[in-house]
């Protein structure tokens, strides 16, 4: 008789490749990685080679407990293994130490992606080191405002930096950007600019590749100035508008919108005029937008000189969605009447072509009059 059939070992975790076991713990944090070596033998040390490090001090109950962790990792991590992604959130102030030990193990091994999220309580600057390697990076302090020294036009830190992400940063340089030659995304957020012994406190984004734009709730800007020509998309919510010297004809998206109406409860009408003529201006160098959002402060400033539109031939020949946002009210009286009078020929010589939407608050914000002008208009 034949032998008997050996019974077929079932298939396990241990028996799956070796790069995707990796792929698999790069889904977790750090320290449930870790905890994966109690599966079996094979896993023992696999945590040690995972391209992907997530250190959340979400994931800890104490501070120096999540220092310690930090610090073991780095230390007894394969160090011939690539390094694709660093991530590190930390909601207590950690130590300058710990900050920097993170930091330089990223930029010594190749890091790609690095992204900090840290409470600063007076933290002077990021630390900074030359890594060629890095595309992606993405910096936020939640409290106290850091200097970035990486920012300036001679910086040659991260010359293949594609995406850059500040939030919480101080600028300090004339020309922040025009440093990263491979720049491609670039989003700024409650930021402030502070440059000594400058009167005009000009903001200089200078970048010819960059193709999106995000500057919103940024402090102390009495100026941005753009050099964008490849410029795609973008988002400016400032208390000004940004200035371009040549058209951007690559620009198919704009959001607008103008903080200073929620800051100052009054401003002098030649100050609103002044205003009103930067904006008209940047829409003229915007020929071939295709979607256009203006928030409530900035529609109600366009309110405040209605026969500017009348009088002007309309830049938005190629506009196929126009949104008026007004979720969040300036304090500001805002009726629809008049921009319909005067608005429509400016915003929507293609009426029948374009997409146009009104978002609004509360019922309750609304007066009657408001109301109908929303129903007459749409």
């Amino acid at each position: 008789m034949a032998a008997a059939k050996r019974k077929k070992r079932a298939a396990t975790i241990d028996d799956l490749p070796e790069a995707l076991q990796l792929r698999i713990l790069a889904y977790l944090n750090a320290k449930d990685a870790v905890q994966t070596m109690i599966l079996s033998k094979t896993w023992v040390s696999l945590w040690t080679r995972i391209p992907v490090l997530e250190f959340n001090y979400f994931s800890f109950k104490y501070l120096n407990v999540f220092n310690k962790f930090v610090n073991e990792v780095l230390r007894r991590r394969d160090h011939s293994a690539r390094l694709d992604s660093l991530k590190f959130i930390d909601t207590i102030r950690s130590s300058t130490q710990l900050l920097n030990r993170v930091f330089d193990y990223a930029f010594s091994h190749g890091v790609k992606q690095l992204e900090a999220s840290i409470q600063s309580f007076g933290r002077n600057s990021w630390p900074v080191s030359l890594c060629n390697s890095l595309t992606s990076l993405k910096l936020q302090s939640r409290t106290d405002k850091i200097d970035c020294p990486f920012l300036g036009p001679g910086s040659t830190s991260f010359k293949n930096l594609t995406d850059l992400h500040l939030y919480g940063v101080r600028i300090t340089s004339i020309e922040p950007f025009s440093g990263f030659p491979m720049l491609e995304n670039l989003t700024l957020l409650y930021s402030e600019l502070s440059i000594y012994g400058s009167i005009d406190q000009i903001l200089r984004v200078y970048s010819l590749g960059l193709l999106h734009l995000t500057i919103s709730g940024c402090t102390r800007i009495n100026r941005c100035e753009l050099r964008t020509p490849r410029l795609k998309f973008m988002e400016y919510r400032g208390y000004d508008f940004p200035k371009h010297e040549e058209n951007l004809s690559d620009l198919e998206t704009l959001v607008i919108d103008y903080r200073g109406f929620y800051r100052y409860s009054y401003m002098g009408e030649q100050q609103e005029k002044q205003l009103n003529e930067d904006l008209l201006c940047l829409f003229s160098r915007v020929p071939n937008v295709k979607s256009l959002t203006l928030f409530s402060p900035t529609f109600h400033l366009l309110h405040l000189f209605p026969y500017e539109l009348e009088r002007r031939s309309s830049p938005f020949r190629e506009l196929k969605k126009l949104k008026l946002d007004f979720r969040v009210c300036c304090r500001r009286s805002v009726r629809l009447n008049s921009f319909d009078k005067y608005g429509k020929g400016y915003f929507l010589p293609h009426v029948p072509v374009v997409e146009f939407s009104v978002t609004c608050p509360q019922v309750y914000e609304w007066s009657a009059d408001d109301l109908s002008d929303v129903s007459e208009f749409n």
